[in-house]
């Protein structure tokens, strides 16, 4: 019995280790994701003054910084880390919000 526990964890140990994402390919999906809000939101591109990927902030407008987060993985089993998110800016991010109602 304790051989086959042996040789079954020799066996699934790399199969483990190599199922989570290196730091370089997370931070290009994170970045992607980052981006990718940016460019669907004019008023953030054009006021864009940076992306800080270890924070995972997006500066924008004077003072305005939009949040990302990665939600908790639904499983303890290895392998690559959810999607960053948008969790929320402390200003507008689209024209329409940005313009006073009457």
């Amino acid at each position: 019995m304790r051989m086959i526990i042996a040789t079954l964890a020799i066996v699934m140990a790399p199969v483990s280790v190599a199922a989570a994402l290196a730091p370089v390919y997370q931070n290009e999906k994170d970045l992607d994701v980052m981006v990718a809000f940016v460019r669907s939101h004019p008023l953030v591109l054009e006021s864009l003054r940076s992306i800080d990927l270890e924070r995972r902030l997006v500066r924008y407008g004077s003072h305005c910084i939009a949040r990302f987060d990665r939600p908790r993985p639904a499983t303890t089993m290895p392998g690559p880390a959810p999607a960053l998110r948008y969790v929320g800016s402390n200003c507008p991010i689209t024209h329409a919000e940005s313009t006073p109602k009457p």
